[in-house]
C-alpha cells in the first residue's frame, strides 16, 4: 500500500498536525534536482518554488532528458535543439540554477539501462537531496519514461556495487512528483504552495522558451509567427497572459483543498499554486524538513496509509 505523507502545516493560521517518517533532520543547504522530458518542463512545474527559497542557498540544478528537438512547428533537429538549450540557458540564469540536457531526442527516450545509468550518475554526481520529477500520469511518453527512469534508478542510488566508478549516496534523496497541470489526468496533490508573490518572475522564465510559449511549439504557424519587434512585443504579452490563465485555472482545480487549507477569506487572494506529490520511491520527509525546505504558509495535506 503506498505511504503517503501525512501532516497539515499552516504558519499563517497557526494549525499543525504533526507526523513523522524517522530522517534525517537538517537545516542545512540542499541540492536540488529538478527533472523533466524537455527543457521548459522543469520551469512551469517548479519556477515558483525555486525563486521562494532562493535566499535559503539551496544548490539547484534542471536537467532535461531529451533535446526537444521535435518540439516546433517548423525548426527541428539540430536547429531546433540548440535554439530550446539557449532558451533553457536563458531560463537558467534569470532564474539562478544549473541547468544540463541529455544527448537524446524529443519523443524517443527510452526507458532502457543506458538511460537509467545516466539517470543515477546525474543523480549521485549532485548528491542530491531532492528530486522534483513527473509524475506517472502525463501526457507526453517522454514525461512517463523520464518519471519511470527516476523511479527505477531511486534503489540504486545508495548501492555501492551499482556504477561503482561514481560514489554512491548515502540515503535516498525525497522525492516529488510535479503537477502534471492537465485536469484530465489524475493527480494527488500533497503539498500547496501558493506563488502569487513570484508568478511574474515564474512567467518571464517561462516565457525565455521562445520556441514554446511565443511561437507555440507545435500548435504555431506561419500566421501565428511575430515577425517584427511590435509583433513579437505583442505576442510576448498575449503569452504571458495566456499562461497566467493556463496557471491559474490549474490553481483552480484544488480550489476546494485551497480554501481548507488557509480558510475562504485568504483563498479569495490565491490565484496561483504549485502542487507536488510525495513519492514513495524516494525517502519520506519529515514535517521538521519540509518546514526549512518550504515558506511558511504551504500546506501539507492527506494522512499516513
Amino acid at each position: 500500500m503506498k505511504t503517503k505523507l501525512a501532516f497539515l502545516f499552516s504558519a499563517i493560521f497557526g494549525m499543525m498536525i504533526l507526523t513523522t517518517s524517522a530522517q534525517t533532520e537538517s537545516s542545512k543547504p540542499l541540492n536540488i534536482l529538478a527533472i523533466g522530458g524537455h527543457p521548459d518542463d522543469c520551469d512551469i512545474r517548479a519556477a515558483g518554488f525555486i525563486k521562494k527559497i532562493e535566499d535559503q542557498g539551496h544548490k539547484v540544478k534542471f536537467v532535461a532528458l531529451t533535446n526537444g528537438d521535435k518540439g516546433h512547428w517548423r525548426d527541428s533537429g539540430e536547429t531546433l535543439a540548440k535554439r530550446r538549450e539557449q532558451e533553457m540557458k536563458a531560463a537558467g540564469a534569470m532564474l539562478g540554477v544549473s541547468m544540463e540536457i541529455l544527448d537524446n531526442r524529443d519523443g524517443e527516450l527510452e526507458v532502457s539501462l543506458k538511460n537509467r545509468e545516466a539517470v543515477v550518475r546525474l543523480i549521485r554526481d549532485w548528491d542530491t537531496d531532492l528530486i522534483i520529477v513527473h509524475g506517472s500520469n502525463e501526457l507526453h511518453p517522454d514525461h512517463r519514461a523520464t518519471h519511470q527512469l527516476v523511479v527505477d534508478a531511486a534503489m540504486m542510488l545508495t548501492v555501492p556495487n551499482y556504477l561503482p566508478e561514481v560514489k554512491p549516496l548515502r540515503q535516498l534523496p525525497i522525492i516529488l512528483y510535479g503537477d502534471n497541470l492537465y485536469g484530465r489526468l489524475p493527480f494527488n496533490p500533497e503539498i500547496i504552495l501558493p506563488v502569487d508573490d513570484v508568478i511574474d518572475h515564474k512567467l518571464a522564465v517561462t516565457l525565455c522558451h521562445f520556441s514554446q510559449f511565443v511561437e507555440w511549439g507545435t500548435t504555431g504557424n506561419i500566421n501565428t509567427m511575430p515577425k517584427t519587434e511590435a509583433e513579437i512585443a505583442v505576442a510576448m504579452e498575449n503569452s504571458k497572459n495566456g499562461m497566467g490563465g493556463w496557471f491559474s485555472s490549474n490553481t483552480n482545480r484544488y480550489r476546494d483543498l485551497i480554501d481548507k487549507a488557509f480558510g475562504k477569506e485568504k483563498s479569495k487572494h490565491i490565484k496561483y499554486v504549485e502542487a507536488f506529490e510525495v513519492s514513495p520511491y524516494g525517502r519520506l520527509p519529515s514535517l521538521k524538513e519540509l518546514k526549512v525546505l518550504f515558506p511558511e504558509g504551504t500546506y501539507f495535506d492527506s494522512g499516513l496509509e
